[in-house]
Formats: C-alpha cells, structure tokens, sequence
C-alpha cells in the first residue's frame, strides 16, 4: 500500500512539474517585437496596432528638435536588440542616422510607413514639376488620413513578422482606423468656419493640417534659413492686412530671436508641440489653439 501511494505521489509531482514546464515554455517562448520609432506619435501608432506584442523605443526625445537631433550611446543597446525600425518618412534626422543606425544593427529592417501618402513639397513653385524628395514635407502626422496610411503600413509589416497575431493586429487597426475618421470628421467641422484663414509659423510644420482643413500656412523659415529682410517686409504687410494675431512656434524651435521678430510683427507668440505621444490629444490641442488665435 505504501508503496502503491509513493509511486502515485511520484506520477503526480512529475505531471505536475511537467505542466509548469509548459506553461513556462509557452510563455517564456513568446517574445515582443522590439521596434524602434523616430518620433513620438509613431510610438503612439505602433502600439495601438502591436499592443502587448511589441516593444517601442523613440530615438528623439520629445523635447529634442528632430532636424538637430543626433544618437546617443545610450541608445545603441536598443538599436541592436532592434527588429525593426518604422520610420515617420524623410524627417531629418532619419536622413542623417539611418546609415549609423544600420551600421549598428545590419539586420534591422527599415520600413517607410509613408508609403502611399501624396507628399507636400516646401520648395515647389512649378506645380507641374515633380518634387523632389529632399524638399518634401515630413510632417505627414499632422493629417488624421495619412496616419490611416500610417497605420496600415505598421499593420502589413508587424504581421509579416508575427503572423500568428493577425486578427489582434488587425483588430486593433481597424478600431484605430474608425477612431482617426471620427476625429477628422471632429476637426473639419471645428475648422470650416475659418476656411481660408492664414496661419502663420515659425517652422513650416503645420502644412499637412492646414492643407487638408481649408487654412494657408504661411511660414517665417523658408528651406531651412532665416526669413530675408525683403521676405520679412512682406510678411509685416500679409500681417496687417490679413489682421494676423500669432505666431504659431513649434516647442521644440524656441529661440530668443523669434521673440524679437513677433514684436516686430507685432503677433503675440503661441507655442505648441506636435511631438506629443497622445496623439488624439495632439490633434485636439492644436485645432483649439490654431482657432482660438486666428
């Protein structure tokens, strides 16, 4: 007998140790996609569509300026351990790190996810000349729509890469895909008593927002440099004449000379951050701040 019950403890502490083992193979054996993303927002889309199946790590800083922003050492431990890097299209920075970047991880796949999206261009005067890439418009986010587009090309890419997840993936894309068209619908309506109103910036960053809901961005930087004396006479006229209030100036542009230049035009200077993660927030924020100063 006792023998009997020393043989069934046995066979019970086996299948009960044998259980766990699965249980932790099963989830011991699971492993997040790491990605890398260059700005905020992009975090923000990429873990809406990955949710617990990802691991996201932002290269620039919120309060760091995207055109100025350089790697650091503390970065290069998550750029090795990288799957893949989701890159917002054609910022600054991603032109001047991605080589380093690959450098660091060769096996690291880069995905565009502006693939699809009709592109601004800063320079183009001619509208039948073809723009080239080094003067398109990064600031795609800024538009509900492209973010759609955003998004279903993060989708593609997270599924060829985890297949099994599919219907999680495409799950949480369609939900967040509904979620932009209700707030773009949101935004239009907010902006359709202003249409053709003038928004002036510092930075051109507002292009793809004014563009889609009716506004004329007009910016003080013209390819990156200081306005001239001439372009800036013009500017005090547009001004005056268009009873402009503010200078919209992006968080992460401040400088002491543009305080200077507001009182010269005699706006008040009104700061927003378009780098924010809470995207849904972002948008919100900058339609009322736009409207509120128009």
């Amino acid at each position: 007998m006792k023998k009997y019950l020393f043989l069934l403890g046995l066979v019970i502490i086996v299948f009960l140790a044998t259980g766990c083992l699965n249980f932790q193979d099963q989830h011991t054996s699971f492993k997040k996609i790491n990605v890398l993303v260059t700005i905020n927002p992009q975090a923000y889309f990429v873990q809406r569509i990955g949710g617990d199946k990802v691991q996201v790590t932002v290269l620039v800083p919120q309060e760091f300026n995207p055109a100025t922003y350089s790697l650091s050492v503390k970065q290069i431990e998550a750029i090795k351990k990288a799957d893949i890097y989701f890159q917002s299209g054609h910022l600054p920075f991603e032109k001047t790190e991605s080589s380093k970047i690959k450098k660091i991880n060769p096996s690291l796949n880069i995905v565009d996810t502006s693939q699809g999206i009709s592109w601004r261009c800063f320079a183009k005067k001619n509208q039948e000349i073809e723009c080239p890439p080094k003067d398109y418009d990064p600031h795609v986010w800024l538009n509900p729509l492209f973010v759609k587009i955003q998004a279903e090309n993060i989708y593609k890419t997270l599924v060829k890469i985890n297949p099994k997840e599919k219907k999680i993936f495409l799950s949480h894309k369609e939900k967040f895909s509904k979620e932009l068209d209700i707030l773009d619908k949101k935004i239009a309506k907010l902006c359709a008593p202003y249409q053709g109103k003038f928004v002036l910036v510092y930075h051109p960053v507002l292009g793809y927002f004014t563009d889609h809901y009716g506004l004329k961005q007009v910016a003080l930087q013209k390819e990156g440099k200081e306005p001239s004396l001439q372009y800036m006479e013009d500017i005090f006229s547009l001004v005056k004449s268009k009873k402009i209030k503010a200078l919209f100036l992006q968080k992460q542009f401040q400088s002491p000379a543009i305080k200077s230049v507001a009182e010269k035009l005699g706006v008040k200077i009104v700061v927003f951050d378009p780098l924010r993660k809470d995207y849904f927030l972002l948008m919100e924020e900058l339609t009322d701040i736009i409207l509120k100063n128009l």
